[in-house]
């Protein structure tokens, strides 16, 4: 039995020496390992990538809103929703489908564009008036109205106000990473003041 027992330890021994000198498949071994933390990697990459892809577009949006209200500044007083429905129209322009672009002039006429169907609430009375604002953002009061041009208290000059709103839902393409939940909107505002 002793003799039978050394030529079994022998042979594993022999075994196990050939099998640790032996480097087949170690290289599937080691992909099998690292391929699921590079397949992470990447999905988060392509999921941080879309993420800033949108917000550029909705950055571009509100920009060419910005520029059409600059170059169309007169019309605001004599024609605000007209310009305001354009404004919108020009700005939903640069969006792929699912965005939303909301423009209030003055704090109170407000025209909203969702894929190309427009809403208008408010009155286009305060339109032609403007205002020394204070504050910024939601957070804007307008106080009394002003002649157009008339120096502030604050030193800036009495002038319409136009916001410019524009959002999109965002859905990731590889959920949990936890960058951006299913369904959470990037907005991008800006406040322009025409004379």
């Amino acid at each position: 039995m002793s003799g039978s027992r050394a030529s079994l330890c022998a042979r594993l021994r022999h075994c196990l020496d050939r099998a640790r000198a032996c480097e087949k498949g170690v290289s599937s071994v080691e992909f099998a390992l690292i391929a699921p933390v590079l397949i992470v990697i990447m999905a988060g990459i392509a999921d941080v990538g879309d993420l800033l892809v949108s917000r550029s577009d909705i950055s571009a949006a509100v920009s060419a809103g910005s520029n059409f209200l600059l170059v169309n500044a007169s019309r605001v007083a004599e024609a605000p929703e007209e310009v305001a429905r354009q404004t919108a129209a020009v700005a939903a322009n640069r969006l792929p489908r699912g965005g939303v672009v909301r423009i209030v002039v003055n704090g109170d006429l407000t025209v909203v564009n969702r894929d190309g169907s427009f809403s208008t609430t408010g009155s286009a009375a305060s339109a032609a008036q403007c205002f020394c604002a204070s504050g910024s953002g939601a957070s804007m009061s307008f106080g009394s109205a002003l002649e157009c041009g008339r120096t502030c208290g604050s030193g800036g000059y009495a002038s319409r106000y136009v916001q410019i709103d524009v959002s999109r839902s965002y859905e990731p393409k590889f959920g949990g990473f936890g960058f951006a939940s299913s369904g959470d909107a990037i907005s991008v505002n800006s406040m322009v003041s025409v004379p």
